[in-house]
């Protein structure tokens, strides 16, 4: 009996010590329109305002997203993120949507700038403008 306690008591250490080292995530999906009509194949990247791995997240053609914080991890980091958005000509594979994004185009700015992602998870609708 004795050790049949010890070794439950082993197995919930062990459990209990195998969490993630991530941070908490949330869901973060939406749509992004330039002049009320979806944008499609660009990408965005949300930046966590109090540090951290940013998500990335790449539009089909409806102009809708999911926010990824690593490859098969959907989600961002709860709190404050800075948005921007890179536009694309064409569509990419999933492979190429977790490379390190280059310097996006200057043409848009996009609205809102900033986001917060809240634990409940985010539903947010973006917009683009051209810069004159």
């Amino acid at each position: 009996m004795i050790y049949l306690r010890g070794l439950m008591l082993a197995c919930i250490v062990v459990i209990a010590g195998c969490g993630s080292d991530r941070p908490p995530l949330a869901s973060l999906t939406g749509t992004v329109t330039l002049d009320g009509k979806p944008v499609q194949y660009g990408g965005l990247m949300f930046s966590p305002v109090d540090g951290g791995r940013p998500s990335l997240a790449g539009l089909n053609e409806k102009g809708e997203f999911e926010a990824s914080y690593v490859y098969g991890v959907p989600g961002a980091i709860i709190g404050k993120h800075r948005v921007v958005f890179e536009e694309s000509t064409a569509t990419e594979s999933e492979e190429d949507e977790f490379k390190p994004y280059a310097p996006p185009v200057d043409n848009y700015t996009i609205s809102p700038k900033e986001i917060e992602v809240e634990s409940g998870g985010t539903v947010i609708n973006f917009t683009l403008e051209r810069k004159k």
